[in-house]
C-alpha cells in the first residue's frame, strides 16, 4: 500500500500507542489466527450458523481492508474512527457465531476481537489528538 509517511508521521499520536514497528508484527499474528479460524468454519459441518458466520467473516474482512484506505489514503479521520466501530461491530458478530459453530475456532479469533477494541481507542484518540 501507497500512502502519504509524511501525514502519517506528523499525526499526534496517544502515548500508548505501540512503536510502529509492533503493528506488522501484530497484523501477520492476528491475520494467522483470523485465516485459521476461519478455516476451521469453514470444515464445521454445513448449517444456517456455519453461513452466517462466513457472511458476517466476510464482511468485517471488507470492512478491515476498506479501514485502510480510508485512514491511509484518503486520510479521513472521522470516517476511519467511525469505521472502527462498524468493524468492531461486525467482528464481535462473528466472534459469537465463531463460538457457537467451533469453540476453538472462537478461542483463536479473540485475539483480533480484543485488537479491534484496542483500535477503537486507539482511534478515538487519534482523532481527538488531530480531528
Amino acid at each position: 500500500m501507497i500512502y502519504d509517511k509524511v501525514w502519517y508521521k506528523n499525526l499526534i499520536k496517544p502515548k500508548f500507542q505501540p512503536s510502529e514497528r509492533v503493528f506488522p508484527i501484530a497484523w501477520a499474528i492476528l491475520y494467522l489466527t483470523i485465516i485459521i479460524s476461519f478455516f476451521i468454519i469453514l470444515f464445521c459441518q454445513m448449517s444456517l450458523l456455519k453461513v452466517f458466520a462466513i457472511a458476517f467473516f466476510l464482511i468485517q474482512l471488507g470492512l478491515n481492508f476498506s479501514w485502510t484506505n480510508v485512514f491511509f489514503v484518503r486520510k479521513n479521520l472521522k470516517k476511519s474512527f467511525e469505521l472502527t466501530w462498524i468493524l468492531l461491530f461486525f467482528v464481535v458478530i462473528t466472534a459469537i457465531l465463531f463460538y457457537n459453530a467451533s469453540l476453538i475456532a472462537g478461542i483463536i479469533f479473540t485475539p483480533y476481537v480484543i485488537w479491534c477494541g484496542f483500535a477503537v481507542y486507539l482511534m478515538h484518540n487519534i482523532y481527538k489528538l488531530n480531528g
